[in-house]
């Protein structure tokens, strides 16, 4: 079963991703919009991380060095409503970049095909 990380500062939308990922067979290891509780977290390196690019008032963007560092292998799906962002997001290091708002079935679909590209 994939492992799913989800930084994202609005409850309401983690909680909104997570049922459907959930849906779709997915486990969802936790949501959170600090990413430093997730490297002391005990679930160990997710599959992929969905990661808002705005973080009340920080940049997701700038937490990409820091989860390629805590979690090398992981797949980093960004999602932004400005398109450049997303294109720095992937220069930054980000797998894939999306503009929100990204309807559920795109988003599953999305996941999903990061990580077949993972295995």
């Amino acid at each position: 079963m994939s492992r799913i990380l989800i930084i994202e500062d609005e409850t309401d939308q983690a909680e909104l991703f997570r049922m459907a990922l959930e849906g779709a067979g997915m486990e969802v290891i936790g949501t959170t919009d600090d990413l430093r509780e997730t490297e002391t977290a005990p679930a160990g390196e997710p599959d992929l991380v969905i990661l808002d690019e705005r973080l009340g008032g920080r940049s997701g963007v700038a937490l990409i060095p820091r989860l390629r560092i805590a979690y090398p292998k992981t797949q980093i799906l960004i999602l932004t409503a400005d398109p450049d962002v997303a294109e720095t997001a992937v220069e930054r290091g980000a797998d894939e970049g999306k503009m929100k708002p990204l309807p559920l079935v795109q988003l599953i679909s999305s996941v999903r095909a990061l990580l077949a590209r993972r295995a």
